[in-house]
């Protein structure tokens, strides 16, 4: 958090820069990542271009800040119930599948790409920007923006140390002491769970070296080809330009341990995203848990998953475990609940940041994303 300062203020002792930022993919949660990028940007005296699904209504920025709207990217979510977490229950829809997962990342940057307004940024000689900082998951292809604006691209990483992450700009870390991010084993590894880990490693760079990278290159090469070529200027090499990074923010923080080592342009930034102080709560929401003299759990299944997809009978079956809890439960749930317990309490959409940050009257929260 404090490199993420310093960082930061370095920015603030110069000139204001024009910055890009590319938060494309179409996950709720992320954006809020990117909307904390934002809001320190801007605070520094900066000017940012931003690029995304989820644009700012009724913003207090004014000209400091230019948006893309890019929503129709939700397009490129599959309809096979990776998504669904009812589908992935009931029906093993597989969840950590690499190769989806990768799919959609390089189809999210291809709609991006063909985004009208997106073309129109792309094709305007007249655009500069200092620096790109955008989102990574699972592509690199956006570094084709700082290749296009020959300026220094930042990656924002949406967890922590990975991987498939440090090898940009360092070396790949040791399975035998870290873990995949869709993997579900815990430090320390057995010999069994090391060759899972590093079996992981292995498919993870089958399936980018010979099905990802060749349709990145493909996209970066008809997309950002042809508009160098008009200013005189020659392509990169895709395979030389995404190992270019200059800085990756990683949103972990130190205090989780069980950490591998990171290169200084590794900087971890968890929390950075939260406003501080908090938004106040909502007047009756507020009432709500002052009331609680037993103290308040609070449940949410994220943004990426929905508790409304959850199973009707393993709905039920929470219901009534909340039901027998004396304390006040407030449930996430985005559509409507008959014969809820007493207790138990529905939001369709959670102010999660107030919720946390504001009362000390939460006595435990059941977290899944």
């Amino acid at each position: 958090m404090n490199l993420f300062i310093l960082f930061t203020l370095f920015m603030c002792s110069v000139d204001a820069y024009k910055v890009l930022l590319i938060y494309s993919l179409p996950v709720r949660s992320i954006g809020i990542l990117g909307e904390g990028h934002l809001r320190n940007l801007i605070d520094s005296g900066h000017e940012v271009t931003y690029i995304t699904v989820y644009p700012l209504k009724n913003h207090k920025y004014g000209n400091k800040l230019q948006q893309i709207d890019v929503s129709d990217n939700v397009k490129s979510l599959p309809d096979n119930g990776i998504m669904d977490i009812g589908a992935i229950m009931h029906n093993g829809v597989p969840m950590n599948d690499v190769g989806t997962l990768q799919e959609i990342s390089v189809h999210n940057a291809i709609l991006t790409f063909e985004n009208e307004n997106v073309r129109k940024l792309i094709n305007d000689p007249n655009v500069r920007f200092d620096v790109v900082i955008s989102d990574l998951y699972e592509t690199e292809v956006y570094a084709a923006f700082a290749a296009l604006y020959n300026c220094p691209m930042i990656w924002s990483y949406s967890m922590g140390a990975q991987s498939s992450v440090l090898q940009l700009i360092d070396q790949p870390t040791n399975p035998a002491y870290t873990v995949d991010y869709l993997s579900s084993n815990t430090l320390p590894l057995s010999f069994q769970q090391r060759v899972e880990e590093l079996w992981a490693l292995i498919k993870w760079n089958i399936m980018k070296r010979f099905f990802l990278i060749p349709k990145e290159e493909a996209a970066y090469e008809k997309y950002f080809g042809p508009v160098l070529a008009k200013r005189g200027r020659r392509l990169p090499n895709y395979k030389e330009l995404i190992y270019n990074a200059s800085l990756i923010f990683g949103n972990e923080h130190h205090a989780v341990g069980n950490l591998p080592s990171t290169p200084q342009n590794f900087k971890f930034i968890g929390g950075s995203h939260i406003e501080s102080p908090a938004k106040p709560l909502p007047k009756d929401l507020q009432s709500l848990m002052d009331n609680a003299k037993d103290g308040v759990i609070y449940f949410s299944m994220g943004s990426t998953w929905q508790s409304k997809d959850i199973p009707n009978d393993v709905t039920e079956g929470l219901l009534k475990v909340f039901g027998e809890l004396k304390q006040t439960v407030i449930w996430k749930y985005e559509a409507d609940l008959q014969n809820l317990p007493k207790n138990v309490h529905i939001l369709k959409w959670a102010p999660q940041q107030s919720i946390l940050g504001t009362d000390l009257n939460i006595k435990s929260t059941i977290y899944v994303e």
